[in-house]
């Protein structure tokens, strides 16, 4: 990423972006859903394993998760950030874990990537209007190591590598239709590519706030 796009952003813009970032994904974990709405653009989208959808609907399918008894936690690394004028991207590698039970056995998911996102900054708030994920590999073990998981190598052997044990969850929880397969991941690399020029692009879009909008 060019360093052009940083060099107007002082601290306090980068601050912002990087607290959407994260409230965003603490308030998923801790249940705290009108601050979790509150970090997404009623316009915006979340691609991920398991959804595509707006950022709003994303908030009350979590929050039914939630009350349905899944659990899960987000631990982020440090946010990558780049900005250019009032919108920027934001990347962070993430370890995602949760709570579920599979074939009758309770087990924990990990999932190891990076959450990547756009956020814009309209009427002066930083929101996030795009959330995707990059995903490098993941698991399934089972919370008591005397209950084996059991799972269909068969099944397994069909998802991508780099999100089997979560399609492998999906497809369990939420049928074979769900399964994705175009998703962002290090066993394809050009997906990953893919996704890093197209943010690349839109950053590099940004109209700045004294620049007029289209032509003059």
């Amino acid at each position: 990423m060019s360093a052009d796009f940083t060099v107007n952003a002082d601290f306090a813009t980068y601050h912002a972006i990087e607290r959407v970032v994260l409230t965003e994904r603490g308030a998923r974990d801790t249940a705290r859903w009108d601050v979790m709405a509150e970090q997404f653009h009623p316009d915006s989208v979340v691609d991920i394993s398991w959804i595509r959808t707006s950022g709003p609907e994303f908030v009350r399918l979590s929050r039914a998760s939630f009350e349905a008894g899944g659990r899960g936690a987000h631990v982020l690394g440090p946010v990558l950030i780049d900005v250019n004028g009032d919108r920027a991207t934001a990347d962070a590698a993430a370890v995602i874990t949760g709570q579920a039970v599979l074939g009758g056995v309770p087990i924990t998911l990990t999932a190891y990537g990076r959450v990547v996102e756009r956020l814009e900054r309209r009427a002066g708030r930083w929101r996030i209007s795009e959330l995707r994920c990059v995903y490098e590999f993941d698991q399934l073990t089972p919370n008591d190591p005397d209950q084996p998981v059991g799972l269909n190598p068969e099944r397994l052997a069909r998802y991508r590598p780099s999100y089997s044990a979560l399609s492998y969850w999906v497809e369990e929880t939420r049928g074979t239709d769900a399964v994705r397969d175009d998703l962002p991941g290090v066993d394809r690399p050009e997906t990953v590519d893919a996704l890093y020029a197209a943010n690349a692009a839109w950053l590099a879009a940004a109209v700045h706030p004294s620049e007029p909008e289209g032509d003059s």
